[in-house]
């Protein structure tokens, strides 16, 4: 099959929890093949799908670059390049204290570095984007926060502090290139979508309130197909769950609560202590053979375009991107 590679990892509010269509919404908005020309597109039925079986090892290792579980990562940085296509699009009013930012597809091409791997090189290579982000953001006084015209950078520097938030997102990605691997030459798409949201049919905002986030489901599927068949089809699904997980504010991690996850066939929990937010939380986490009790690994440098992590932004991984 195929290497495990991440194009993107997101994070809890795109602000993810904490933080790689045409038209519609709503819980339809799935399509056939995957793909969509934009995020406002992306519904519940895109992950109801079968995902690829991961053995012990390669469970543990995906758990190692999972941003979802810190609140604030110290190792983030950011792509100028990323930043500047993204910062064109800005929130507009909706009504009722929403503000909404929704993108056409944003080409990310230009932003992407040489990049090559031992016995492969890579040529013909687009990448895409697409956000849809709703939210409303209410200070500690009562007053709705106006972000008429703000960037998705500029918004995440407000979502950090303490205020309560309302929100649902959704994005995706989709890197297209031909693989030579020395044999043959292979065209590959990679797909991210990320959905966050709540409810049982993802037909509510998720919430913080009062630094706490509860009931807050991420959802992310990343496909890999290669020469367009399903038969040479990867698929990874995660799903994340904030149980009274409390931001920090300065914190690495969240300050107590616990966060349900799901990664293909392993279910786990990962638990924070309620008084020492550097303290690395630790999981429990079973196959249905196997049960793991493991601390979690911090990873290391990775390079993500928001500091705040529950609510679902990805991340694009460093060798991939221009700085």
């Amino acid at each position: 099959m195929f290497s495990n590679v991440k194009l993107c990892i997101p994070a809890m509010l795109l602000v993810g929890f904490s933080a790689c269509g045409g038209g519609g919404g709503g819980n339809s908005g799935g399509s056939d093949n995957g793909s969509h020309e934009t995020a406002r597109a992306i519904g519940l039925s895109d992950f109801s799908v079968e995902s690829l079986a991961l053995t012990e090892n390669e469970f543990i290792e995906g758990m190692v670059d999972d941003n979802v579980f810190y609140d604030n990562d110290p190792t983030n940085r950011y792509s100028d390049c990323v930043l500047a296509k993204e910062s064109v699009h800005v929130f507009q009013h909706e009504g009722d204290g929403f503000y909404v930012l929704s993108t056409p597809p944003i080409d990310l091409s230009s932003c992407l570095r040489d990049y090559a791997e031992e016995g492969k090189s890579y040529s013909d290579r687009t990448l895409t984007e697409s956000i849809y982000y709703r939210v409303k953001v209410t200070d500690e006084f009562g007053n709705i926060e106006n972000l008429e015209g703000i960037s998705l950078y500029l918004a995440g520097k407000i979502f950090a502090i303490n205020v309560d938030i309302e929100y649902s997102y959704k994005y995706s990605n989709q890197l297209v290139q031909q693989v030579d691997d020395g044999s043959s030459i292979i065209n590959e798409s990679r797909e991210l979508l990320i959905l966050t949201a709540s409810g049982v049919n993802a037909d509510k905002n998720c919430e913080r309130t009062n630094g706490i986030f509860n009931a807050c489901v991420i959802r992310r599927k990343n496909t890999v197909t290669q020469n367009a068949s399903v038969e040479d089809r990867e698929v990874n699904l995660r799903i994340y769950e904030a149980n009274n997980i409390e931001h920090s504010l300065e914190g690495t991690y969240f300050s107590g609560g616990t966060i349900t996850f799901s990664k293909n066939n392993w279910d786990g929990v990962m638990t924070y202590d309620a008084v020492d937010t550097e303290k690395v939380p630790t999981y429990t986490a079973t196959d249905g053979q196997t049960t793991l009790n493991r601390n979690f690994s911090p990873a290391s440098l990775k390079l993500n375009r928001d500091p705040y992590l529950f609510s679902g932004d990805p991340l694009i991984v460093e060798s991939l991107l221009l700085p």
